[in-house]
């Protein structure tokens, strides 16, 4: 699914990707920790760009969705966001509130900081996205992060144990659980909320 600097698996749909859905749908509206529906939200490694839709639905004014390969973007993430924001944001719901502003960047998260100014987003969305430890340092450190991934990616090495060990040898970052998923036939699955400490 994965080709190492030449294909990141945007095309697929992974089911961490579902999880964080859930988790921003369900938020309540007063809980500002974990608030899905800041002002402006970045999606990394966005593929169909799910949880930063759910989070527009939520409220958010302004969404990046990010992803390591453009094609993915042209191919699947705009005709996505375009499809859904059609039907969410059609004539009858015009009163209601309109549309986010979008944007779209393709690329490595090392080139992220040309396209995307530092403070941003006040909300990083990422699902399946720390499989690979040598990745770890490269989330930005503005907001809060809320990662959906799987608690171990056997074969590649990452998984949310290791992450959050990465985060807290910073000593600037907070990680906590705040969901996991567990069906007891698959592998365990958790929502992390990366904070400053």
């Amino acid at each position: 699914d994965v080709v190492k600097g030449k294909y990141e698996g945007g095309f697929k749909l992974w089911e961490c990707a579902v999880d964080l859905v859930r988790f921003i749908m369900t938020l309540p509206e007063e809980e500002e920790e974990d608030d899905a529906s800041a002002s402006a939200v970045l999606e990394l490694g966005c593929g169909h760009g799910l949880p930063a839709i759910a989070a527009a639905t939520r409220g958010a004014k302004r969404v990046v969705f990010a992803d390591y390969n453009p094609e993915v973007l042209s191919s699947l993430t705009i005709p996505n966001v375009r499809a859904n924001f059609a039907q969410l944001y059609d004539a009858a719901n015009a009163a209601a509130a309109p549309p986010p502003s979008t944007s779209f960047v393709g690329g490595d998260w090392s080139d992220l900081p040309r396209f995307v100014p530092r403070a941003s987003a006040d909300v990083v969305l990422a699902a399946e996205t720390i499989y690979a430890p040598e990745s770890y340092d490269a989330h930005p450190p503005d907001g809060v992060a809320l990662i959906a991934a799987k608690s171990h990616y056997f074969g590649v090495g990452g998984g949310t144990a290791l992450f959050k060990t990465a985060c807290e040898k910073t000593g600037v970052f907070a990680v906590r659980t705040a969901r996991e998923f567990s069906d007891g036939a698959s592998n365990v699955r958790e929502i992390l909320v990366v904070t400053f400490k």
